[in-house]
This record gives structure tokens, sequence and C-alpha cells, in this order.
């Protein structure tokens, strides 16, 4: 989204880090939650679980070249203990960096931020929800 509105140009590190998938979802919390996130190495990427305040975020970062959607899904839903409240999220990427950084930019990523709630994603996964102004402007 950013590129197609910006057009700052995007450096493809693909070559070097061949992950360019990831699935994810939402298991319940259990006890007490560490406060820290896990992460560890899997056989095609790495998988991460985050405490969240009412549950907790799983996901698998893949290589699309070395494991089917299906296995990721199998190899992430069978190092948890819980039952997933959501079905899994699949997403796709290209790893890499814009070529500049901006401010629009910045402003292109909080909005995309902003319309997040819309369209479903947990707008507690990002932190709080609230309008916090970028420099140079003025809340209106």
């Amino acid at each position: 989204m950013i590129e197609r509105i910006l057009g700052t140009g995007y450096i493809d590190w693909s070559a070097m880090l061949p992950c360019d998938r990831a699935v994810a979802f939402p298991t319940a919390s259990n006890a007490a939650l560490a406060p820290y996130t896990h992460s560890w190495a899997r056989s095609a990427g790495w998988q991460w679980r985050i405490p969240l305040q009412h549950r907790y975020g799983n996901g698998y970062v893949y290589s699309s070249v070395h494991c089917s959607e299906n296995q990721a899904l199998d190899d992430l839903t069978l190092t948890l203990n819980e039952k997933p409240l959501a079905d899994p999220r699949f997403l796709r990427f290209v790893t890499g960096r814009r070529q500049t950084v901006l401010e629009p930019q910045l402003r292109c990523a909080w909005a995309v931020f902003r319309v997040s709630g819309a369209l479903g994603v947990d707008q507690h996964s990002f932190g709080h929800e609230r309008d916090v102004p970028f420099a140079g402007t003025s809340r209106s």
C-alpha cells in the first residue's frame, strides 16, 4: 500500500532472508502469563508466542520454498496446548526495506494502523488506540 501511494521504491532482501509467508492465530491465555515473548527457530523459519492481556498471539514466519501453508499450520498447531480462538490468518510478504524513509510514509503507516480496526485487526496487538499527531501536524 505504501509503495502504491508514495512510490518510494523497495529493496528486496528475499535472496538473503527467504521467509515470505506467515500464519497466525490467537489462543486463550492460561493461568499466569509470562512477561516476555517466546520465539524459537523452526525447520523453515521461526515461531513466536506473545502474551497479551486477554490472550496469546501465536505465529510462524516461514519460507514458502521450504514449507507449505498446511505444513506451517500443522507445525504451529502441534506446539501449542490451547485451541485457536479464531481461524488462522495466512500472510504473504516480501522481505526488504523502503529505499527512503520519509514522514509521509509514517503518516501512511499510521493511516493503515487506524484502518486496520475497521478490517477486524485486534487494536490491542498494536498498543493504545488513541490519536497521536506526527511532528508538524496538529489535532483537528
